[in-house]
């Protein structure tokens, strides 16, 4: 996030693993913080996937469409596939 924030990334967001909410709070491109979301906070947009659309897009070499968010994204929006990632 470091680099691809350039010290000017300032939201705040949600990473939702299966069940599980991880409110990532940034601060000039860095991860000031990683916790559970609370009633008062607030955050611009959630990246949310299974718990299996997560483990497969850290392995290694991930399976096509796996490897990066917006391919995924893609197919759960526009293709309405299951066990991809969907951005609220």
């Amino acid at each position: 996030m470091t680099l691809h924030g350039r010290d000017a990334f300032e939201t705040n967001f949600v990473v939702a693993i299966g069940e599980d909410n991880h409110l990532i709070e940034m601060h000039e491109g860095t991860v000031e913080d990683v916790r559970t979301p609370g009633l008062d906070d607030e955050w611009s947009f959630t990246i949310a996937g299974s718990r299996d659309a997560w483990e497969r897009f850290i392995e290694e070499v991930p399976p096509p469409h796996h490897n990066e968010l917006f391919a995924s994204f893609y197919r759960n929006a526009v293709k309405a596939e299951e066990g991809y990632f969907g951005l609220c």
